[in-house]
């Protein structure tokens, strides 16, 4: 659950992965609304 404490991080790492992942390049603040 540290990937989403981490949205810096997460932000560079997550951006390849689509679906709820997406939301993160978008905006830090939405991690896993959908």
């Amino acid at each position: 659950m540290r990937r989403y404490g981490d949205p810096v991080r997460s932000d560079r790492t997550y951006v390849n992965r689509p679906g709820a992942y997406g939301v993160i390049r978008r905006g830090s603040r939405l991690l896993l609304t959908e």
